[in-house]
């Protein structure tokens, strides 16, 4: 007998309280202090950039619906505070505030170094470590308390209080690929343009995710072994390596362009 299509149901779940609105404000309060820091980057500058990174961190949620159908992660839908449901999946408002805060912060950081001419490929390799370790351990507090789960099968699921390892190298390819894509762009997003950052940043993500998931994604939702599912797990971080590379590629290309003619 092939190998067969299977589509893992989500545990239906309750959003714990009060903690899902502590979450709420938290995360209202760090998405808020991104924005702001973001207003006064663009005051520096007298660019529209830095506050559009932060609404295109913002509208990266549309990625949550997707990876959480195809990659066994639900966010309990009892009680929530939901922003807007597609795809099976709930997606309640501090989701979308903790990606506003989350990615908002790596797109700022590396627009600034790309704005100053400084940008290095080691700083999309040093951010891409540092993401990972903060999403793997971060993950723990909405894991072990119930705002979130992660359900089998899945692969690389080291320790049970956070999430599988994969997740840790998809999402920091996510945001780092969208940044990087803004850092490519820069020259180009003046005037009316700089409008497409949001969208750009988007399909950045949506680039990055996806560059690294459509493996484990397939064997995930398929009758295989375990070996063959953990083997996925592995071609995840792998491929999510060739993803920081090219991010690294493209963040740094006008440096390096600029270096040549001088």
């Amino acid at each position: 007998m092939g190998v067969t299509s299977q589509i893992a149901q989500a545990p239906i779940l309750q959003m714990p309280e009060p903690l899902q609105t502590i979450f709420f404000w938290v995360t209202l309060v760090l998405a808020a202090s991104v924005f702001l820091y973001s207003l006064k980057m663009a005051r520096r500058d007298g660019s529209l950039v830095p506050p559009l990174l932060v609404i295109g961190a913002f509208t990266s949620i549309i990625l949550e619906t997707l990876v959480g159908y195809l990659g066994h992660v639900t966010h309990p839908s009892g009680g929530s505070i939901a922003l807007f449901s597609a795809v099976d999946r709930t997606i309640p408002w501090h989701i979308a505030l903790g990606y506003t805060f989350g990615f908002g912060v790596v797109y700022l950081i590396i627009y600034r170094q790309a704005m100053a001419g400084t940008i290095r490929r080691s700083l999309i390799w040093k951010t891409g470590a540092i993401t990972v370790t903060c999403y793997y351990f971060g993950e723990i507090v909405g894991v072990s308390t119930g705002l979130w789960a992660y359900f089998e099968p899945a692969p690389l699921w080291i320790w049970k209080a956070t999430a599988p390892l994969t997740w840790s190298f998809m999402n920091s390819s996510a945001e780092l690929f969208g940044a990087s894509l803004i850092a490519f762009l820069l020259p180009q997003l003046t005037g009316v343009r700089q409008l497409l950052v949001p969208v750009l940043t988007t399909m950045g993500t949506l680039m990055g995710h996806f560059g690294t998931n459509f493996i484990l994604f397939n064997v995930m939702n398929a009758s295989v072994s375990r070996t063959v599912m953990e083997a996925g797990g592995v071609a995840t971080i792998l491929l999510a390596m060739i993803m920081w590379w090219i991010a690294s590629q493209l963040a740094t290309a006008n440096v390096r362009l600029a270096q040549t003619k001088g």
